[in-house]
Formats: C-alpha cells, structure tokens, sequence
C-alpha cells in the first residue's frame, strides 16, 4: 500500500463545464461557454501525441498514467476532422498541470457533425481510482479524479 501512496496523483478537469462520467475512467464535460473551448492539461507529463483527427491530445505523467483529452466526438458516419481546433503543445513537450493544451471553435465543431463536449479518458493507472469532484468544474482548479491512494467508499476499480 505504500508505493500506491507514492503514486498517487490527482487529476484536474481540462474544461470548464458541468461533468459527467461515461463508465470506467472516462469523463466528458459539457462547456459553460458555447464558443470557448479551451483545454488545459489535467496532469503534469509529457504529449506523447496529438491525434491524426487534430482534436485529440495524450499525455504521460510522471508517474506512468496516460491520459487522453479531446473536444468533438464525432458521431456515427461524420468524418472527424482538425476544423475548429488550435493546438499550443507539441509531441515530446512537457507540460504542467493546468497548462493550455488546446483550444477549440465549438460552433465550427458542432457544425461538421462533432459534439461540443470535451472528453477525458485515463489509462494505465496503478491503485484505486476516486472521484474527488463533480457537478460544475473549472479547467486546470477542479480536482475530478485521484488515483492511487489508499480506498474509500468511493472507489472506482
């Protein structure tokens, strides 16, 4: 139990919204703004990728977590296109919590068939999963998720 206490990290919300769990360790957000769509990074690492769609980024921490946030989930027979989105990282760059990864046009989204929402999935963690926060979060302050740690009634395997 002691090495999960040394890996656990706390992860923030990457956009500013209302959030709600899809399953697993998946999340999305809902953005207040109807035009804002900026993304910060939930998590101290390094961008292991931008996706081939542009509207996707990963990153590592520290630790070993894996972490990929996105903004347009396209629906069922849309193509997925960069349209709307602005990257401010790159491949290989380390990056802060908190820090601006992206930013997206959601009108310009939701008019080429992608959903305005901003979607965070985690992989690769080690120990428990625990949600910290809910409801309505802020980009980069809100913590969402915590993994490792020591279990509570919360816990989310």
């Amino acid at each position: 139990m002691e090495q999960a206490k040394e890996r656990a990290e706390t992860l923030c919300a990457p956009g500013s919204g209302t959030v709600r769990r899809l399953g697993g360790a998946s999340y999305a957000i809902d953005f207040f703004d109807e035009e804002n769509g900026d993304v910060v990074s939930p998590i101290g690492g390094v961008v292991t990728h931008i996706g081939d769609g542009g509207n996707r980024i990963s990153i590592c921490s520290h630790s070993g977590t894996a972490v990929s946030v996105g903004v347009g989930v396209i629906r069922p027979g849309r193509q997925n296109t960069a349209e709307g989105c602005h990257f401010y990282v790159q491949e290989g760059e380390a990056v802060n919590t908190g820090q601006r990864l992206m930013h997206a046009q959601l009108s310009r989204i939701r008019r080429s068939g992608g959903s305005p929402e901003c979607v965070m999935t985690v992989d690769g963690a080690p120990g428990v999963w625990q949600t910290v926060g809910g409801g309505a979060v802020r980009a980069g302050v809100t913590p969402l998720l915590r993994i490792g740690g020591e279990p509570n009634k919360q816990e989310m395997r």
